[in-house]
């Protein structure tokens, strides 16, 4: 398998190499997005309290609906997400439940009606962790200052973790049995199924608009936690030791959502003037970004494609699907500025 090298994107290139963008618009708003692993799916949530399944076609930029659960929910959806393998989808509307749903990836929908799994609290977030005993996926759900963790398969919560100082604002898997909480307080906590307590805990930041789970996130090798400030700097750590590597100034403020790349260390990050890629690959000597979209709506959510040159982002009314110009990776961003970075050795 050849590996894709990006860096190049961040060089002085032909002018050949730019991204292109398409728009997606649907009749109820879309508050949240999650990409179906190994395939060009994506699964949507709405307003409405619909869930929709799309295909991403190849041949173009066209964003297609294959599948859709009219009124999954009786309330807005406010999360989404996906297991590894891709045959689960669970959803959740800030009430006392959430739908998990069978999917068929090669038939592009969904195979059964939703099975609700009833919670004791009004479930705000939730993720997919796997039991690497049994390899059964667990759901976790977070709801006020409690995380549940529920078998898939029998519905039943078979844990709960408890003692956190804030309400729970997102969960977000990292890989095996660990997964990230954020709390309103601004910090976040890093959760191992396996024993009751935070393995990590990383401080209060002075986080930018939005939450704290919108603006942090773990690079795919679990390396590397990029987290906004109010004053419009990225801090990143080494996520395994928690240690501060070093802080770069962003294009733009205030930062909303930050999304890390597959499968190199390159952050979409959006600002109120549109969207940004950022090159974090050779941190703490060169932080590199180019702008990639100018838009008018704000940016709530990032989803990278498996396919490193191609994203995903929700505006307020708007899908929209950036991809690089011919799929040509051999560079990310065209005449992109260079900085340093503040770093600790």
């Amino acid at each position: 398998m050849i590996k894709t090298d990006l860096t190049r994107f961040f060089k002085e290139v032909n002018s050949g190499f730019e991204w292109i963008s398409s728009k997606f618009s649907h009749q109820e708003l879309i508050k949240c997005l999650e990409i179906v692993p190994d395939s060009r799916l994506l699964c949507f949530g709405d307003a409405g309290g619909n869930i929709v399944l799309a295909n991403a076609a190849k041949e173009d930029m066209e964003i297609c609906i294959c599948d859709k659960i009219e009124s999954c929910h009786s309330a807005q959806i406010c999360d989404i997400c996906i297991n590894p393998s891709g045959d689960l989808v669970a959803s959740t509307s800030n009430e006392e439940n959430v739908k998990v749903i069978q999917l068929d990836k090669k038939k592009r929908k969904f195979s059964y009606e939703p099975v609700t799994f009833p919670f004791a609290e009004k479930i705000r977030t939730i993720a997919f962790v796997e039991d690497e005993r049994y390899g059964s996926n667990l759901l976790i759900a977070g709801g006020g200052r409690t995380i549940f963790v529920s078998d898939c398969i029998t519905g039943k919560v078979v844990k709960k973790l408890l003692g956190h100082r804030a309400n729970i604002t997102k969960v977000t898997s990292v890989g095996g049995c660990q997964f990230v909480a954020s709390y309103v307080d601004k910090t976040l906590r890093v959760w191992d199924i396996r024993v009751d307590e935070p393995v990590r805990t990383f401080d209060v930041l002075d986080i930018a608009q939005g939450h704290s789970g919108s603006t942090s996130h773990i690079d795919t090798s679990g390396g590397c936690l990029a987290r906004v400030d109010q004053q419009g700097y990225i801090h990143c750590y080494q996520f395994q030791t928690g240690r501060f590597v070093s802080k770069h100034k962003a294009p733009d403020i205030p930062i909303t959502v930050i999304q890390f790349g597959t499968p190199q260390r390159f952050l979409v990050t959006a600002d109120k003037n549109g969207l940004s890629i950022c090159d974090l690959n050779e941190i703490p000597a060169r932080f590199k970004t180019k702008k990639v979209l100018e838009a008018t709506e704000k940016i709530t959510a990032i989803r990278w494609h498996p396919k490193p040159t191609e994203f995903f982002a929700i505006g307020d009314k708007t899908l929209f699907r950036l991809k690089l110009k011919n799929n040509n990776p051999s560079a990310i961003v065209e005449n992109g500025s260079s900085t340093n970075g503040t770093h600790q050795h």
